[in-house]
């Protein structure tokens, strides 16, 4: 099988002030992962503190249906953030300290946190109303 998730800047943009970033596929073909470098560290960014950076994080991944996946898409704001090539990843939070990291590969899995002790509190509430299920 052939590696997938090998990201980089063309060297021919490397003069540019934002480059875009680009991720290897399954087909070993460079394709357009973000337009630009900021972008790109943003959605890093996020993945990583969804990915139990927060102070205060859910230890579960949870697979979730479309159904509860359209809930918490109704409860808390998408930002304008993405990875779309190695996983697609989706992040959503109604405030900057929170973060849900939300991947759609045939099916959805989900997991969240928040540096804010309250807020995490409230997230962990309205979850738990889903029925998660947790791997």
């Amino acid at each position: 099988m052939k590696k997938r998730g090998d990201w980089c800047i063309r060297k021919e943009d490397l003069g540019e002030d934002n480059p875009a970033v680009y991720c290897r596929n399954y087909n070993d073909e460079m394709v357009l992962e973000s337009s630009t470098l900021t972008d790109f560290l943003n959605a890093m960014a996020l993945f990583q503190a969804g990915s139990w950076g927060m102070t205060y994080a859910d230890e579960n991944i949870y697979s979730i249906t479309e159904e509860q996946e359209e809930k918490i898409r109704e409860k808390y704001k998408k930002r304008k953030y993405e990875l779309h090539q190695w996983l697609r990843m989706s992040f959503y939070g109604n405030f900057d300290d929170e973060v849900i990291l939300m991947t759609e590969n045939g099916d959805y899995d989900m997991t969240f946190g928040a540096e804010n002790e309250e807020r995490f509190r409230k997230m962990v509430e309205f979850m738990r109303g889903l029925g998660l299920e947790a791997y």
